[in-house]
């Protein structure tokens, strides 16, 4: 009767708009509740469909969206260092998240893994954009990119993804679900929220609380529950429908009905039927649990068919079995019923207030109200659950929370290095941390600020400090006398290797411009540990002394990557950039490129030799980084310059382009003939720090 009094009461007011409403108000408790709502497990599933309908989410709530937009072409692969698994395809893709505006979000799960923690941390590197479904937002650039015309999605709030590796989820976009920060309020102010959008003043009083609310049905559905959720009670109004939690309690004193019952008035009946009623189960996520999917069951008065409620709601497990008592109540209240006659001063009665006759507790609730002459004529059900649901204390259990590993902050570094085997590069990037998780690297000209290289990196280098001062050693030979003690980075194990696994390029290290190797690793504790069995000068590199504080990197040959610096950028300042998770910038120290790739390599075997005639001749054998090993033969030779200097000047300089010259004795005479040594140099012309280009030998006149 409740159903058909505010179905003619709401279309009065407000069309059938209003009859709609007034029809889910009435039915409070009908099939608009139970059996045709949504489960709470069914918000966390991501769809990609054409019509799906789209979450409104009303306090604090997880939903999973609907994937919208998706990249034609995936990125790169991500290149990975060594022992680093299959690199993961990297997509660009949007997700509507919910209907209207919202606050923020909170923590997003990727196939029931936490992603993103409480504090907005990222488990992995992430760049994304929140559209939090403004009426006035802006296109996102990237989607504008790739379509010719599109839209902001204005009033749909979504996340956009930019290039995510998706090799942790076997390269498919994974099950987003978010935890979205809706409109404030409780459930009451949320049916008002829904009403005023529909066109129908909805007003509510204060009702109980709970903590989110996921409506994307029909209005119908959304409206009953909220008023359940609340507490609440549906009344007509002639302003509009209306919302109460019964507050307005009337006390009918027995003489007055008893009064008009001796005046052609109905005597009052109370009446009692209906079926049994079953168990009432309560369907939520629980908020405490991560929003996994609980249900609270309270057992009815008798052996009817359960009722269950798909709340779509976020309650813990005290609000949603307080529900349950609440409607099973309610359920059982309803089949008493009370018919009574008042006179025309009790006019002021309406449908959703309570009564009280006599001095009974019993509380009843006005469904239907009819004015026969000056005779009030008044339909009631009981419904006094809210004066005796108890407070309920209910424990969820505990729950392991999830945790996020963020992971360590990425670092990047540009190396310059003179020779690599098989490969060359102006510039060298090796990056960290140890991990291999996936980062964002560029590398930017300090002078020009222009961006020169940048992609994602997955290197395994590991970083550290020298802890003592290392001095020169030999080049040639191993040096087991020296002890390089270094402090790395929390999780980074240097390991021993054999002297033939050495020599074939394992165990590289650079610290302050130097490449080295170790055969032997001892553990000193904390992070420090000892290197012995050196090979110092690798790479060409040269062996000199490094100060205690110095930076050093543990690297493979596989994390070394290109940066794809030109050489007209010798004598330029590079910048190596990463972006971490949360997409802030870390730079690393400026490096001035000297050229050393480019640069011709300095002759081998300077032999000089007394002729018969008093001369000098002099032989050398020229290196390429095509042939650096003795028996390499360089595909290339000269031009050469050839200086021969006593007491620190140069006294005869030649040049040449064979890797033999010969010096007369008239060309030695002059300011040599008085002189005991001299310094013989031979240079290969080319760009690069001279030094880098010359042999040198001492020679005795």
């Amino acid at each position: 009767m409740a159903t058909l009094v505010l179905t003619a009461a709401g279309q009065a007011v407000a069309g059938p708009l209003g009859a709609v409403l007034g029809q889910s108000l009435g039915s409070g408790l009908d099939s608009a509740l139970f059996g045709g709502g949504r489960g709470a497990a069914v918000a966390q599933v991501q769809q990609s469909l054409y019509g799906a309908p789209i979450p409104r989410v009303f306090g604090r709530a997880r939903v999973a969206g609907n994937l919208v937009w998706m990249a034609e072409r995936p990125a790169a692969p991500v290149r990975g260092g060594k022992g680093v698994p299959t690199p993961g395809v990297r997509q660009s893709f949007a997700v509507v998240i919910a209907r209207g505006e919202i606050r923020d979000i909170g923590r997003v799960w990727a196939d029931g893994q936490l992603l993103r923690d409480a504090a907005g941390v990222w488990a992995v590197p992430v760049r994304w954009r929140l559209y939090r479904g403004g009426e006035t937002q802006d296109i996102d650039a990237r989607i504008a990119a790739e379509r010719e015309v599109t839209g902001g999605y204005r009033g749909l709030a979504y996340a956009l993804f930019e290039e995510l590796d998706l090799g942790p989820w076997g390269n498919r976009i994974p099950n987003l679900s978010f935890e979205v920060m809706g409109a404030d309020g409780a459930p009451g102010d949320w049916a008002a929220r829904l009403g005023e959008e529909a066109g129908v003043t909805v007003t509510a009083d204060a009702g109980a609380a709970a903590t989110g609310f996921v409506a994307d049905g029909a209005l119908a559905e959304a409206v009953p529950t909220l008023a359940l959720l609340g507490g609440l009670q549906p009344l007509a109004a002639v302003d509009g429908a209306r919302l109460c939690d019964g507050a307005r309690l009337w006390r009918v004193p027995a003489g007055e009905v008893d009064a008009v019952a001796g005046d052609a008035g109905l005597p009052m009946q109370r009446l009692r039927g209906g079926g049994a009623v079953g168990d009432v189960l309560v369907v939520h996520a629980d908020p405490t649990r991560d929003y996994q999917a609980g249900s609270q069951r309270v057992a009815g008065v008798g052996r009817g068919p359960a009722r269950t409620l798909e709340s779509g709601a976020c309650l813990s497990g005290a609000e949603a079995r307080a529900l349950a008592m609440r409607v099973a109540l309610r359920e059982s209240g309803a089949r008493e019923r009370l018919r009574l006659s008042l006179g025309w001063r009790w006019l002021g009665i309406r449908p959703g207030d309570h009564l009280r006759v006599g001095d009974r507790e019993t509380r009843w609730r006005v469904v239907q109200v009819t004015l026969v002459g000056m005779i009030l004529e008044l339909d009631c059900v009981r419904d006094d659950a809210r004066a005796r649901v108890p407070e309920v204390v209910h424990d969820s259990g505990a729950v392991a929370p999830q945790v996020v590993m963020p992971p360590v902050a990425g670092w990047a570094r540009g190396v310059e290095l003179p020779f690599v085997p098989g490969r060359a590069a102006a510039l060298w990037v090796l990056d960290g941390p140890a991990q291999g998780s996936a980062r964002y690297v560029r590398v930017r000209n300090a002078a020009s600020d222009r961006v020169t290289g940048q992609g994602w990196r997955q290197g395994g280098a590991a970083r550290g400090s020298l802890l003592a001062a290392l001095p020169p050693g030999p080049e040639t030979m191993w040096d087991e006398a020296a002890l390089l003690d270094v402090q790395l980075a929390e999780g980074a194990v240097p390991e021993a290797r054999a002297a033939l696994a050495v020599l074939e390029g394992d165990n590289l290290l650079w610290v302050g411009g130097e490449v080295l190797q170790y055969r032997r690793v001892t553990a000193l504790g904390g992070g420090r540990w000892r290197l012995q069995g050196l090979l110092r000068g690798r790479m060409l590199t040269p062996a000199t002394a490094h100060a205690a504080g110095s930076e050093v990197l543990l690297f493979a040959l596989d994390d070394l990557a290109d940066s794809g610096v030109g050489g007209d950028a010798t004598g330029a300042a590079m910048t190596v950039e990463v972006l971490d998770s949360v997409g802030a910038v870390v730079s690393g120290p400026p490096l001035t490129l000297q050229g050393l790739a480019l640069a011709p390599l300095a002759p081998a075997h300077l032999s000089v030799q007394r002729t018969a005639e008093g001369g000098l001749l002099l032989r050398w054998v020229a290196r390429d980084r095509s042939a650096t090993d003795w028996q390499g033969v360089a595909a290339t030779s000269g031009p050469w310059r050839v200086m021969l200097a006593v007491d620190g000047g140069v006294v005869v300089e030649r040049r040449c382009d064979s890797c033999a010259l010969g010096m007369s004795a008239a060309e030695l005479g002059g300011p040599l003939a008085e002189a005991v040594g001299a310094m013989v140099m031979v240079e290969a012309l080319g760009v690069g720090p001279e030094a880098f280009r010359t042999a040198w030998r001492r020679v005795r006149l």
